[in-house]
């Protein structure tokens, strides 16, 4: 079964029960949620609530419940039957609903999970409610690209600004719009491949980043105007503005090189100008586009600035 029916389940229970012959009266009062612990309790130590989040979260993302740490639980009242994250096509019941934000944690990064006071109705608050739309258009690429029969897991999520268009992943012949572009990164996994997408906040564009390195080199005394492109199969694409572009092949230990670097950093933009203002100034560039989740360290980016100079170098 492929993830995109236990996604769609997931949401099309949460509509159903946004719907006014639907939704239950929630209990007046709800209970307070018992301390928390880590790692997460079994389900049978949980609340009704904490389980149905749990259960609900661990099915989004596709990992086991035990993978899962429970944070915080927060009684709340909620504006209407959607639990305040009804979704374009939902029809949402106009009534206050008692119940509680679920915190999680898992790889560092948190999810919220919301449901009334009895678990009954739940729904992916933040990052997942916002991103809705982004990740089902990224399913679909999924499925386009490795039939719908194949399992596919979403590692991570998190929100970032793309610093053009073409969200982070332009090429030399095409003209983005040099805007910060708000939206989202996502990581999935498919028979232990993971692959990285980036999307824009709407969800109307969804590009899977193919590029490990982007470096671009623009000024200086001899006008540079030169681009480099690794991507993450060795596959090199390079050239100076305005010429063909060429494609080259990374050699065996360069490509180790960039599979060690892509498993350990995560996305990051690299900039190595020279200040403004300066006489004949050169600007230096690299976006990054890694599979790991630690920020290169200033001696890691000074390697990889100085790698891509290299291989430039070599090639052209």
């Amino acid at each position: 079964m492929s993830r995109l029916f236990l996604v769609t389940l997931l949401f099309s229970l949460a509509a159903t029960a946004c719907a006014p012959m639907a939704l239950q009266p929630p209990t007046p009062t709800p209970t307070p949620a018992p301390p928390t612990a880590t790692p997460t309790p079994a389900l049978e130590e949980l609340t009704p609530a904490q389980a149905a989040a749990l259960q609900a979260l661990a099915q989004a993302l596709g990992v086991t419940a035990e993978q899962l740490t429970l944070a915080s639980t927060e009684a709340v009242e909620w504006p209407d039957g959607c639990l305040g994250v009804g979704q374009p096509d939902m029809a949402c019941l106009a009534v206050i609903v008692p119940g509680f934000r679920v915190m999680f944690d898992y790889q560092g990064a948190a999810y919220e999970v919301r449901t009334n006071t009895d678990g009954t109705v739940v729904a992916l608050g933040e990052p997942l409610s916002r991103a809705w739309a982004a990740t089902q258009l990224a399913i679909q690429q999924l499925i386009n690209k490795f039939g719908d029969g194949v399992e596919f897991n979403l590692v991570s999520i998190e929100a970032r600004e793309w610093p053009d268009s073409c969200l982070g992943q332009s090429a030399p012949n095409i003209r983005c719009a040099q805007a910060i572009t708000p939206g989202f990164r996502m990581v999935w996994e498919v028979n232990g491949q993971q692959y990285v997408y980036h999307a824009d906040e709407a969800g109307n564009s969804v590009v899977e980043a193919v590029a490990m390195f982007q470096w671009n080199r623009q000024g200086g005394i001899a006008g540079f105007c030169d681009f480099l492109t690794v991507n993450t199969n060795g596959e090199v694409v390079y050239g100076v503005c305005g010429q063909p572009e060429k494609q080259a092949e990374l050699t065996e230990a360069e490509l180790a090189q960039l599979k060690a670097w892509g498993d350990k950093v995560a996305g990051a933009m690299i900039d190595r100008s020279d200040p403004e203002g300066v006489s004949d100034r050169m600007t230096v560039t690299v976006l990054i586009s890694g599979f790991g989740d630690q920020s290169p360290s200033e001696e890691e980016q000074g390697a990889i600035v100085d790698w891509l100079q290299t291989l430039y170098g070599r090639l052209k």
